[in-house]
């Protein structure tokens, strides 16, 4: 009759321990197939707003036009490349349907950057909208900034 009980408590222990690891594996299969943790968008994304913040800072809308003339060093030229780049690589990746709302807002800032650095090239000859759309662009690029910072994007 002991021998039964001892029998039974064991083989009870060893179920729970067997169910146990049986659980964490079907865990660890839902969060893989489903995508969970850091994926190669996530880190991509990461390393576009790094580099958003790191053009930006230079931009200060108090001084439009000498600001935005430094989007055109060289340092921050290369930074531009790079986020080039890394838009594009955002939009190939980008599968569900909030990846796709970041692409947009991602495709959104870049372009903004974009006509800020056209702005600074082409200065002298700019159009009285061209000139009151880089108050806007920088205004929106400063609560960008802040989004980013404040961890809402």
């Amino acid at each position: 009759m002991k021998l039964i009980k001892n029998i039974s408590k064991e083989g009870i222990t060893m179920v729970i321990k067997n169910f146990k690891i049986i659980f964490a594996l079907m865990i660890l299969i839902i969060c893989l197939l489903a995508g969970c943790g850091d994926n190669q968008f996530d880190k991509d994304y990461s390393k576009f707003k790094e580099s958003y913040l790191k053009i930006t800072d230079v931009l200060d809308s108090k001084e439009p036009f000498s600001s935005i003339q430094k989007l055109n060093n060289d340092p921050v030229l290369k930074e531009f490349d790079e986020i080039k780049d890394m838009v594009s690589k955002l939009n190939n990746e980008a599968s569900s349907k909030s990846e796709k709302r970041i692409c947009d807002n991602v495709t959104k800032y870049f372009d903004g950057l974009e006509f800020l650095q056209y702005a600074a090239k082409n200065k002298d000859n700019l159009s009285e909208d061209e000139r009151g759309r880089i108050a806007t662009e920088l205004t929106l690029v400063e609560m960008h900034r802040s989004s980013i910072k404040r961890g809402e994007v």
